[in-house]
């Protein structure tokens, strides 16, 4: 039997162990949370970083997803048309009811409205900028009115007149003197090019990619409307009213169709054909004084044999005795828009913002003097030609590698090389090619 001091012996060692385990149990608990935060926090910043990565992409095309604005900010219904107002599908029948009358086919009633959406969410407004205290780049205040936010102090018309639907539609697609002179119709292929460009270049608003946000909130109010965008023009109803479409119906220069990136609502692109047009004047020689090392087609490349498929994609030049160390400046031979940097192969893509948009890779730079989503000039310096080549293992001599993409290809995956073309007889076209 036992004594009283055993049994409290046994007693505190009981109750010790329990304490132990309630311990490393509260210890475990606390350790899991702990972990449990460590990951959420890392996957946050994750999804911040991507997030931040995709704004910068999209700014750098001009581009924002339907529906954000440029710092991902939400800024339209996307649920739409449900939440669509009465009023907005009047003024968007009656914009499309004076295309139709005009001959015009579906795409200028979609491009018109979409405009009417990013000027005045598809209002007839009594007011504009100006109630902002907005002035014009010359200093004098605005004066924009109705659906199109036209200004009647830059010619558009008297307020009537710009409140008037009709009357404003017609000025947006035909100029203000409805006379074919300044209006959508005179915009070198604004059919297949991207929207909110093509209205930049009427409505000449600070913003050129302002309008992208439009795209699904307009286009819900065209389905509610039951407006039909795939609709051809009607060239017997366009005679009658005198219009000749010059600059549109896919017509940058000779009347032929153009290929052209048509962005979508989420930024991806829709791509239609090219006819091989040029565009007017020079180009500048992205690689002074360097000389042809290796064509553009078939060769053994990457452990590729030619036989087999092995295809270079661009064409490389370099500076005579330049060796392995760093060669000559690489100039930007036309205007241009960076579109993304990879550092891997010391490489830049960028897409052209004057004439035709073609795309071009220049790679294994040591130096890169630009960023994604920078403006360029002609003449800009890119960066240095070097033999930074580090998915190849690096082992290369001092060159530039130069890539060409027809306009309108897709340049977020330059890597599939779709549209990918043979730089050389664009460049001796172009006069830009001294190798």
């Amino acid at each position: 039997m036992g004594t009283a001091t055993d049994e409290e012996d046994t007693g505190q060692k009981k109750s010790g162990l329990t304490g132990w385990i309630v311990a490393a149990a509260l210890t475990l608990v606390s350790l899991l949370v702990v972990i449990i935060m460590v990951v959420v926090m890392a996957l946050a910043s994750l999804m911040s970083a991507y997030d931040e990565d995709q704004r910068q992409q999209n700014a750098a095309t001009g581009c924002n997803p339907a529906g954000t604005s440029s710092d991902g900010v939400t800024t339209a219904n996307l649920t739409a048309p449900q939440d669509v107002q009465k009023e907005q599908i009047k003024f968007a029948k009656e914009i499309d009811k004076t295309a139709q009358e005009l001959g015009l086919p579906g795409k200028a009633s979609e491009i018109a409205i979409i405009t009417a959406y990013g000027e005045s969410t598809l209002q007839n407004l009594d007011y504009g900028d100006q109630v902002h205290g907005v002035t014009n780049p010359d200093g004098s205040a605005a004066t924009s009115y109705g659906l199109f936010q036209q200004q009647t102090s830059q010619g558009w018309g008297t307020k009537e007149e710009v409140t008037n639907p009709a009357h404003a539609t017609k000025s947006f697609l035909l100029g203000p003197e409805h006379d074919g002179s300044r209006g959508l119709l005179t915009v070198p292929g604004w059919q297949t090019r991207e929207i909110t460009q093509v209205i930049h270049e009427v409505q000449g608003n600070a913003d050129a990619g302002h309008y992208a946000s439009s795209y699904a909130p307009a286009r819900a109010i065209m389905k509610e409307a039951g407006i039909d965008t795939s609709r051809s023009e009607d060239t017997e109803k366009m005679q009658k009213a005198g219009v000749t479409g010059k600059g549109g119906k896919d017509k940058a220069k000779g009347g032929d169709e153009v290929k052209v990136g048509t962005v979508n609502d989420d930024c991806t692109t829709t791509v239609t054909s090219w006819d091989g047009d040029l565009g007017d004047g020079e180009w500048t020689n992205p690689c002074p004084g360097c000389v042809k090392t290796s064509p553009y087609g078939k060769r053994s490349i990457n452990g590729v044999d030619a036989s087999n498929g092995g295809l270079h994609y661009g064409v490389d030049l370099a500076t005579p005795g330049a060796g392995s160390g760093n060669g000559t400046k690489i100039i930007t031979p036309v205007d241009m828009k960076v579109s993304e940097i990879y550092d891997t192969d010391g490489c830049v893509f960028a897409v052209a913002t004057s004439g035709p948009k073609f795309g071009f890779g220049f790679c294994h730079l040591n130096q890169i003097d630009v960023k994604p989503g920078q403006d360029l000039k002609r003449g800009d310096v890119i960066g240095v030609e070097g033999n930074k080549a580090g998915s190849v293992g690096g082992q290369v001599m001092t060159h530039l590698h130069l890539e060409l993409f027809e306009p309108g290809a897709n340049l977020s995956k330059w890597y599939e090389h779709n549209d990918n073309m043979d730089p050389e007889p664009v460049l001796k076209k172009k006069g830009a090619w001294k190798a």
